[in-house]
């Protein structure tokens, strides 16, 4: 793969026989990344960041560190996308010592009719703009309510087609044009709603009720 280091953009789509996605999270230039109609992909993990080839400086690994927009689109079987962890080494101790640094400039992501995922990292500090269409399981946004707080450059939510969502928060703290959209969401029944300081009297969340 060594001569795919400079690629900039790469898309896989309709790859139907492919059931793994290959190692592309070492790729320093990458700064899109498609990966449409992967029907046999049932697990995204380690051999997708492939942190062993990924670059270092000091004690932090960097994994796609150049990647700004990452689609996933008609993958059907795909049921998890796990976190990118550093797994312990026993002839080598440093690795117990090392930060994994994940998508530091990853901006937009797109998740489309990805059916049975049940499961998404939480890794994703500078997203701007985060798209969730067709997900039959609430799942995939379990980790959203702890990290939705923490993503300060969220500028737009769209959520669309996923009639087992109950409930999500959504930050507004830091802009003031961001934007949230939320569409075929039948059992949706509280949505909360950070509002800047200035805007109300208390810390307090604004919460409405379905």
């Amino acid at each position: 793969m060594s001569e795919l280091n400079n690629l900039m953009e790469i898309g896989l789509r309709n790859c139907k026989e492919c059931e793994q996605i290959p190692m592309l999270g070492h790729l320093r230039h990458l700064k899109n990344l498609y990966l449409h109609g992967m029907s046999n992909v049932k697990s995204i993990g380690s051999s997708f960041y492939g942190i062993d080839k990924c670059s270092r400086s000091g004690n932090t690994i960097t994994i796609f560190p150049a990647l700004e927009r990452l689609e996933l689109v008609c993958m059907w079987k795909l049921t998890e996308w796990l976190e990118a962890e550093l797994m312990p080494n026993a002839t080598d101790n440093r690795r117990l010592s090392q930060l994994v640094l994940v998508f530091p400039r990853l901006e937009y992501v797109k998740i489309i009719m990805c059916m049975q995922l049940e499961s998404a990292p939480s890794h994703f500090r500078c997203l701007k703009e985060l798209e969730i269409s067709q997900a039959h399981s609430e799942l995939p946004l379990a980790k959203l309510p702890d990290d939705l707080h923490s993503l300060n450059a969220l500028d737009i939510l769209s959520i669309r087609d996923c009639p087992n969502l109950m409930a999500i928060p959504y930050p507004h703290e830091s802009h003031d044009e961001q934007q949230l959209l939320l569409l075929g969401l039948s059992c949706l029944r509280e949505l909360s709603i950070h509002l800047p300081i200035s805007d109300v009297k208390s810390n307090k969340a604004t919460r409405r009720r379905f």
